[in-house]
């Protein structure tokens, strides 16, 4: 991972495993408490300041989340990871200040649309709950910290990438420069079924009376899905145990060598349009329906010509990106506590500290 990627302020694990390792953290209560408290100010600039309780609350959190890891911040990097963290806090807030209505339109819709993706892949609300908790957010926090990224990621897409021009000529010589990158390899789409003969929370079986019941009901299953015009899609959505999957009927595409052996194996033997046998795998029962198969091919230029120029303003932007960063410090007059944590030399250029 690195500290600049798509969304300019990445996820803040992404920043915390970039500088750390194994190792002892210090107590962020010594650290408040050695700069005159958490309201002590670290960073200020017109209409805001960052605070050391600000500070420690986002250390908190990328703790939290690094000790559900068994990782810790070494404690000759604690120094440069608190920079880091503070450096991000001053950004968000120079976006927040810069960003106009339509940045905030955009960051809210593209924040709710990643949390709704987060929430639907749970296993369950109170999985999705204990997800957060263990990675040290609430709900809320959750949601202000995704909005916080969008909106970065939206300022940098209007006042940075929106003015990277790609000619018709470098996509051509990034598509040649990597064939390997458009080959597609064979895949087959199909609909699944599936009876869950593990949590998948904790991993363990579920027990011996409720796996015969459910080696039952899947067989029951197989006989109904067998019969003249039945509709398997119906059956997914009202017995499928795959949250996934399961309101759209089941259907994904399976790519060789990413599934278990046994569900790969009946994926792909199986004619278009037919139904498997009940598939035993170390977490449950199936039932799969063939649907399409893709042979493996090569994806032509002008398939991927729209995301190989994504792919290049993105190149191009990252290294606009320190410069960008500077001069919106720069603009907005922040000045730093001789106090507040220091980026080591090599990082990003901050701005002069102020008695």
């Amino acid at each position: 991972m690195t500290t600049v990627g798509r969304n300019w302020v990445p996820r803040i694990l992404g920043i915390a495993w970039l500088w750390l390792s194994i190792g002892l953290a210090t107590p962020t209560a010594e650290a408040a408490e050695a700069t005159g408290g958490t309201n002590h100010v670290l960073a200020r600039a017109k209409g805001w300041t960052v605070t050391r309780g600000d500070l420690d609350k986002m250390v908190r959190r990328v703790q939290t989340e690094l000790m559900s890891t068994g990782s810790l911040v070494q404690e000759d990097k604690w120094e440069e990871f608190e920079g880091r963290l503070l450096d991000q806090l001053i950004l968000i807030q120079i976006c927040r200040a810069r960003a106009t209505d339509i940045d905030r339109a955009i960051a809210r819709t593209n924040a709710d649309a990643f949390i709704h993706k987060i929430y639907t892949n749970a296993a369950s609300e109170t999985d999705y709950a204990r997800r957060l908790k263990r990675a040290g957010y609430t709900p809320d926090s959750f949601s202000q910290e995704k909005y916080d990224e969008a909106l970065v990621n939206a300022l940098i897409t209007r006042e940075v990438k929106q003015g990277i021009q790609i000619s018709p000529e470098a996509i051509e010589k990034a598509y040649a420069a990597h064939p390997e990158n458009w080959k597609v390899p064979e895949s087959v789409k199909v609909a699944q079924l599936f009876l869950q003969t593990r949590n998948p929370v904790t991993g363990e079986e579920v027990s011996p009376d409720d796996y015969s019941r459910k080696e039952s009901l899947i067989k029951e299953l197989k006989t109904l899905a067998s019969k003249p015009n039945a509709d398997f899609s119906t059956l997914v959505k009202e017995n499928s145990e795959d949250t996934k999957t399961r309101a759209n009927g089941g259907e994904i595409v399976v790519v060789r060598g990413q599934t278990p052996w046994e569900f790969e194996s009946a994926c792909f033997s199986l004619p278009v349009g037919k139904l498997s046998d009940v598939v035993v795998t170390a977490t449950g029962f199936y039932l799969i329906k063939s649907l399409e198969k893709s042979p493996p091919r090569v994806e032509p230029l002008e398939a991927v010509r729209e995301s190989l120029r994504e792919a290049l303003v993105e190149q191009e932007s990252l290294k606009a990106l320190p410069a960008y960063a500077e001069r919106l410090r720069r603009e907005a007059g922040v000045e730093l506590s001789p106090d507040a944590p220091k980026l080591p030399p090599q990082g990003p250029g901050r701005p002069p500290s102020k008695v």
